[in-house]
């Protein structure tokens, strides 16, 4: 991994960039997983789809990560061409015949979710491997959460216990998965759905080789109040071993709670127009996720003096951060944004928060393109907890 800049500081001062940048924190990504290795009671995997950077899968690779979740083909090779013994889980649970024929003749492929009996059908079809376990992929009730994914996923459970039996006649170890939606602000979500899993299991009579969790594991972003993770991996914790299950593994697959801290974008002001800053980057690009779910970041000025870059501070006043998209007036980050009153053309904007869903959503659109990425070793913001001890 390449030598990480200093500070925020630093790689401005060095790169002057007039493209937008994510700047990742690999120290935090590696804590974020230490967190989770020592709390979660089974075995985790990273939901690549959040962030699928090689800088962020090496930061997770050198941290002793093994095992992953795919989505896709090219999940895959953006896996196996850092770590070549990796464990992957293609829990993505609609996929093509060519996906499942291709992913199939690869060893590291672990396991196949589906949640349709004909998408079972088509893993039989296109493999003749037995030793790929077939996850059932069943629907949660819904939850305290940013999306509820089982509108679109799932079996409802009379028909994830035929998948299973057929899946187990057919010569596969068996497994159950779920998700309980993104951002999900209750626990308990966890234990009702597993509560699940054994009755499900119980009505299948199929013994279980694992039950995936899944994600859904909330980040403490701007503004939002969500339990310790702690008490997500107690409540987990409980609930599995109250289902008496004899050699099932537990899994679990964080992608934003992993990675979403650990990352910011940095834009630069193009043109300042009364109370709105127009900058090089939008919801075509790294700010999509905050506009469907009208979500806030954390925002910090900088600014070029001389040879240097500085960070800003002063008397602030509020400001809309509008998008380079001149054709829709709705390219703008959602609220306002306390930066300095006297911001300005020349300006970079660093933005929190953003190392799950955003700058691997960017689209190459009107010459916009995905925005390179840099390490940085200094933390750029106070932690509240730091804040408060500090206090």
């Amino acid at each position: 991994m390449a030598c990480p800049h200093a500070n925020v500081e630093a790689l401005l001062s060095e790169l002057q960039p007039s493209e937008p940048m994510l700047c990742v924190w690999p120290d935090r990504i590696a804590a974020q997983l230490r967190r989770f290795q020592g709390g979660f009671p089974g075995e985790v995997l990273y939901a690549i789809k959040a962030n699928p950077l090689a800088s962020v899968l090496r930061t997770l690779c050198a941290a002793g990560l093994r095992h992953f979740d795919v989505a896709s083909i090219a999940e895959i090779e953006a896996v196996t061409a850092i770590r070549r013994d990796a464990g992957l889980f293609f829990h993505n649970p609609v996929k093509s015949r060519d996906a499942i024929r291709v992913s199939a003749s690869l060893p590291q492929i672990h396991s196949f979710a589906v949640d349709h009996a004909d998408e079972l059908a088509k893993c039989m079809a296109e493999t003749d491997r037995r030793d790929i376990q077939i996850a059932v992929r069943m629907a949660t009730q819904r939850a305290d959460a940013a999306q509820d994914f089982s509108t679109k996923f799932g079996a409802a459970p009379a028909e994830a216990a035929q998948i299973l039996r057929a899946a187990h006649q057919a010569g596969f170890a068996c497994g159950l998965t779920f998700h309980v939606g993104t951002q999900c602000r209750n626990p308990q979500a966890y234990s009702d759905a597993l509560a699940a899993c054994g009755e499900i299991a119980a009505v299948a009579g199929v013994p279980l080789a694992s039950i995936d969790v899944g994600g859904g594991f909330p980040a403490a972003h701007e503004g939002e109040i969500v339990p310790p993770l702690e008490t997500y991996f107690d409540a987990i914790g409980r609930s599995f071993r109250d289902l008496h299950i004899e050699g099932c593994r537990l899994l679990c697959e964080p992608g934003r709670a992993l990675v979403a801290q650990a990352c910011a974008v940095l834009v630069q002001v193009v043109h300042r127009r009364d109370g709105r800053l127009h900058i090089n980057d939008g919801v075509a690009g790294s700010f999509g996720e905050l506009s469907f779910l009208d979500r806030r970041v954390p925002a910090r000025l900088y600014r070029r003096r001389g040879t240097d870059v500085r960070g800003v501070d002063g008397e602030p006043t509020t400001f809309t951060l509008v998008g380079p998209l001149a054709f829709d007036t709705r390219d703008e980050l959602p609220g306002r944004y306390a930066l300095p009153a006297d911001a300005r053309e020349g300006d970079w904007i660093l933005l929190g928060e953003l190392g799950a869903y955003a700058t691997c959503l960017a689209a190459d659109f009107l010459a916009y393109r995905q925005p390179l990425d840099a390490t940085v070793a200094e933390w750029p913001w106070i932690d509240a907890r730091e804040r408060d001890h500090a206090a």
